[in-house]
């Protein structure tokens, strides 16, 4: 029955462990507590209680709803009150009038594991009850920070509420609390502590109170349970219950929590009518497999539409919603302030106005495509770089640019690469010496010129000189050539031969000959600093190209069929100048396995870029894209990685600053980057490029919360640090600080 669930889901076993595989992790862990001392119980007996490293990898990689067909949802951050962050899923349904009909589940997970582990199950009521659902690690579990107590996962459970009944979305709707085992026990204290919100409780296989399981559990500490600092009082706190209908779930098998003690939990429900307490037990069902019983879901439908469709309307007690991950922020001091959004991408433009829509109404959002009458309250200018007026941006320190106007030195890379080969000459300690691949200026108008072009760059040709009668791919020097304007994976090409290289550049140059409409040859007069040309634009237009020394033994990851990725880092640089690494990076991977690049030419194996993916009928999203920290390489490698990509970053920004000509920072302009970095396969991050307006919409739907999360921080930056300055309350502040707990300085 258990794989029959998986199978549902259409190969979910590769994207996740199974379920059995956490359930059996977590019953070792209660197992393993009568083979220690009891003073070692003492002290770590919180790491027995709360097994949240298992299984392996729980606290690294946590599955996302849209691996279970489950695409519209939302990836929270909330800070608790004790400033501890910790992180859940809204799962939604597919609108928000949809969603605001809904009732919604409160899924409070077993010890063991983290959220992702449960999306099987929660994707089997989401459609049964068609419900929205909220979930959560709790501290010390998957991503969340902290480490997990009873008055941790107390607060953090207080804190999930209060999200709900903040949210425009689930504020009004029913709720239902649902909770295994452990997150049996946090669901009724959870209900007991504040009933009037609920509609309905789903408990499964949960206990008594922690020290009246540790006798069956751990026999041999039987007459010490007086030690356990963690209590989960459930007999008591259920009796406060009165009102909400609760369903009972028992495995009768099972054989870490006692059946009784769910029995004795139904009888002790008295203060509920007994019309309102539901009990099904499942004969052959212990704890780990209950939830994969046969009618288990059915059961839980039955009594849904019973008990919570019939029940009476939620009316908002008025106890809860003061959360400002939410909130609109209420107006103070001051008159409201005007942004104007203009992006292209609709992709984009939808996630800004969300973004700055946790703002209103001190902050007042307009499309560029309004007509706009009064612009006297024009604070900000979030647009298209050639859309942006930047007279009044120069003129006035008060109007505020999501670009800098002159960052070519950046942007291009031969500039960059320019640059950098300034800066390490004077700073040759520079950490920029040993992680930017060796480049080279190379321009060229015409095929017939390229003698005279690889005499600028003559350790190229000596290079490729030196791989005559080298057969072993590893020992030849290979080269990648990049047009220094041209984004999206257009106009690049890995060689090693002379030949190969004169080859490819006639073929370029003959193309782009078919396609001249005789127009002049277009390269930028220097003034135009919008830093990119598109797709498919004439080589001979852009005359300037980089020659990177290629690196051809790149890290490859099993788990990933041994492809080639890069990882893109968003950066947000501020002012003058303030640079923010944003801690969720992603990782892209080549569609096709990488064999020592023994072929050249087989670009599906040496490229990365997910835009030369997207309109094959072979593209996966989901093998494309990846979580930076969801790799599977160990923590200590993946903070090393993370480590290098931030110096390297700081130290590239003072080296293009350091030539103002090519770089410069205005104090009221701020602007988002995507930096590219290769990992070799020593795990040192080298560093490929910088692009201007990234193309956001590569992202994807499964990972678009990590372009949501960047956006928000970006705008609560902006928000705090300038639209707002002169009017920040407690309450934005705080806000603020929450949605930018991912920048890293």
């Amino acid at each position: 029955m258990l794989y029959a669930i998986f199978a549902f889901f259409g190969g979910a076993e590769n994207a996740l462990p199974t379920v059995m595989n956490w359930l059996y992790y977590g019953t070792i862990a209660g197992v393993g507590l009568g083979t220690v001392a009891l003073a070692i119980v003492w002290v770590f007996q919180r790491d027995m209680v709360y097994p949240a490293a298992f299984p392996a990898h729980s606290r690294e990689r946590v599955p996302l709803p849209s691996q279970f067909g489950m695409p519209h949802f939302d990836d929270i951050r909330l800070e608790t009150p004790d400033k501890v962050v910790i992180r859940g899923y809204l799962i939604k349904q597919a609108t928000d009038e949809e969603t605001k009909r809904a009732p919604t589940l409160l899924y409070f997970h077993a010890n063991a594991g983290n959220m992702g582990h449960r999306l099987p199950i929660a994707k089997l009521i989401y459609d049964a009850a068609k419900c929205n659902v909220f979930m959560l690690s709790y501290r010390g579990y998957g991503l969340s920070e902290g480490r997990p107590s009873e008055p941790g996962l107390r607060t953090d459970a207080t804190t999930a509420l209060e999200f709900i009944r903040s949210h425009p979305l689930t504020a009004n709707t029913k709720l239902v609390a649902y909770g295994q085992s452990l997150g049996g026990a946090v669901a009724i204290d959870t209900v007991a502590s504040y009933e009037s919100e609920f509609s309905g409780l789903i408990l499964e296989n949960t206990f008594l109170s922690i020290p009246k399981l540790i006798p069956n559990v751990l026999p041999i500490l039987k007459y010490v349970t007086f030690l356990s600092s963690e209590k989960w009082d459930s007999e008591s706190q259920i009796q406060r219950i009165t009102r909400v209908p609760i369903l009972f779930l028992s495995g009768l098998q099972d054989e870490l929590v006692p059946p009784p003690h769910m029995r004795q939990l139904f009888e002790l429900a008295s203060g509920v009518e007994k019309a309102r307490i539901t009990w099904e037990e499942f004969v052959r069902g212990n704890h780990n497999d209950t939830c994969v019983q046969p009618t288990y879901f059915e059961r839980i439908s039955e009594w849904w539409k019973a008990c919570v469709d019939k029940a009476e309307p939620y009316v908002p007690t008025g106890r809860l919603g003061t959360l400002e991950a939410r909130d609109s922020i209420e107006k103070s001091d001051g008159e409201n302030t005007t942004v104007i959004i203009g992006m292209d991408e609709p992709y984009v433009q939808g996630i800004l106005q969300r973004a700055f829509g946790k703002y209103s109404p001190l902050i007042k959002v307009q499309s560029a495509d309004d007509n706009a009458n009064d612009l006297s309250d024009l604070l900000m200018h979030w647009r298209e770089y050639e859309t942006i007026d930047w007279t009044s941006v120069h003129r006035s320190s008060t109007i505020f640019s999501n670009a800098y106007c002159f960052r070519k030195g950046l942007i291009r890379k031969a500039q960059m690469a320019f640059n950098i080969k300034m800066y390490t000459a004077k700073h040759p300690t520079s950490i920029l010496c040993t992680h930017v691949p060796e480049t080279w200026i190379f321009e060229l108008d015409d095929v017939e010129y390229l003698d005279e072009a690889l005499m600028e760059c003559f350790e190229v040709e000596q290079g490729m000189q030196a791989n005559t009668g080298v057969s072993d791919s590893r020992l030849r020097q290979q080269f990648i050539l990049k047009p220094s304007l041209t984004a999206r994976g257009a106009g690049i090409y890995v060689f090693d031969t002379r030949e190969r290289l004169q080859e490819l550049l006639e073929n370029e140059f003959a193309s782009d000959d078919e396609d001249d409409d005789g127009d002049d040859d277009g390269d930028d007069d220097g003034d135009d600093d919008s830093g990119g040309l598109a797709q498919g634009q004439a080589v001979s237009q852009i005359r300037e190209w980089v020659i990177q020394r290629y690196i051809n033994r790149p890290l490859l990851l099993p788990a990933h069929q041994n492809r080639k990725f890069h990882i893109r880092v968003y950066v947000l640089a501020f002012g003058d100048l303030s640079i923010y690494v944003y801690r969720h990076m992603l990782a892209l991977f080549a569609p096709r396995p990488y064999a020592e690049a023994t072929n050249l030419d087989d670009q599906t194996a040496h490229l990365t870029n997910t835009c030369l993916q997207t309109h094959s009928s072979t593209f996966v999203e989901s093998s494309a894209v990846s979580l930076f920290w969801s790799l599977d390489l160990p923590k200590p490698k993946l903070d090393r990685i993370f480590d290098q990509i931030c110096q390297i970053l700081g130290e590239t920004f003072a080296a293009v600053s350091s030539e103002s000509t090519s770089f410069q920072t205005w104090a009221n302009c701020m602007e988002q980057f995507g930096f590219d970095f290769l990992v070799d396969e020593e795990c040192n991050a080298m560093l490929l490029e910088a692009n201007a307006y990234p193309d956001f919409k590569q992202t994807g739907e499964e990972l678009k919360f990590v372009v949501e999360g960047f956006m928000e921080a970006s705008v609560a930056m902006a928000a705090k640090e300038f639209l707002l300055k002169d009017c920040v309350t407690e309450d934005i502040e705080k806000s603020a600080d929450n949605a930018c707990r991912d920048l890293v300085e």
